[in-house]
């Protein structure tokens, strides 16, 4: 699997959060939904209005063209957290008790260059596989990822159907978010994506699985911004136990892997999925020049499998630093 393709795809729906019972929130943050899609047109039988999906073939990883010109939540605006969601046209959740997990969704901003790889095809600012976990900017200062106004977003997605039947799935994504120029909005700082695999830098993310329990190593990688890390996670695959983020060879993360955390993550043959990696918050400074390396540790037993081979495996750390 490549991480970067370029092909042609639609998004439509927008919709934003229902408003919760109870007494009338004071905060500054706006929360919008945005639901994405690619492929067939369909009539949403509620709203009379036609929808994008993601169709999925049975048996099959499907890697879909990437979207561009995709929906924003706002623009000239800080957002500060950002989750992605799975789910079936009726809002179930698509996850391994039906026999489909979400092998990556990624936005990249066209208009800006991305920290890492430079301007290979954006910035690369959010990304989410299976765990689908939270990403949030602000919870120890103010502190979001800018959209501009002329901001043009692509979306990359790619979903595995392990089971016998087609599927028909949509992605949501939660954002919150904050207008720049408002009163709280004047106090944000911008916040940047980045991140380091085991693969190949910028580029093919897999790498093969040897039996047993292993670790494997990035590339170290020199800085080219300054700022505060404000919170770092690791992406893994099934097999995948820990994994280790140092800066100048100090660790700074230590990502333990959970598995089966709630039924969605457990299969029809019984065997529970990794659902989470632990986050970490608040790691410090890191300076221009600073170097940054990862390892993660996979053990086969927990790995997948098809025609009676190991699936190559993926480590990525993704961290944001907030601009001081």
């Amino acid at each position: 699997m490549a991480y970067f393709l370029l092909f042609l795809s639609l998004l439509l729906t927008q919709a934003p959060f229902s408003a919760a019972h109870g007494p009338k929130s004071t905060s500054p943050l706006r929360k919008t939904t945005i639901t994405y899609g690619a492929g067939s047109m369909i009539e949403d039988l509620q709203t009379r209005k036609d929808v994008s999906t993601y169709q999925l073939a049975r048996h099959s990883m499907s890697s879909f063209p990437p979207e561009t010109d995709a929906s924003k939540p706002c623009t000239d605006c800080y957002i500060v957290a950002m989750q992605a969601d799975l789910t079936y046209l009726d809002g179930t959740p698509a996850n391994w008790d039906s026999g489909v997990w979400l092998h990556h969704f990624m936005q990249f901003n066209n208009k800006e260059v991305d920290a890492v790889c430079g301007n290979m095809a954006g910035d690369l600012f959010f990304t989410s596989g299976n765990e689908r976990p939270e990403w949030r900017l602000d919870e120890h200062g103010p502190w979001g990822y800018y959209v501009s106004k002329d901001a043009e977003w692509t979306n990359v997605v790619e979903i595995m159907n392990e089971s016998g039947e087609d599927k028909e799935v949509q992605i949501s994504v939660h954002y919150e978010w904050i207008p720049k120029n408002s009163p709280e909005g004047i106090k944000y700082h911008k916040a940047q994506l980045l991140w380091t695999n085991i693969g190949a830098p910028c580029g093919d993310g897999d790498v093969t699985l040897v039996p047993g329990i292993s670790t494997y190593d990035s590339d170290s990688w020199t800085s080219t911004v300054a700022g505060r890390l404000l919170v770092a996670k690791s992406h893994v695959h099934d097999g995948g136990l820990n994994s280790t983020l140092s800066l100048n060879d100090q660790h700074i993360c230590i990502s333990e892997q959970s598995y089966g955390a709630n039924a969605n993550f457990v299969s029809s043959d019984g065997l529970a999925h990794v659902s989470g990696g632990s986050q970490c918050k608040d790691l410090g400074i890191i300076k221009v020049g600073d170097k940054l390396q990862y390892s993660v540790t996979y053990d086969s037993a927990k790995a997948l499998k098809h025609d009676g081979k190991y699936d190559d495996i993926m480590g990525v750390s993704f961290m944001y630093v907030g601009e001081e």
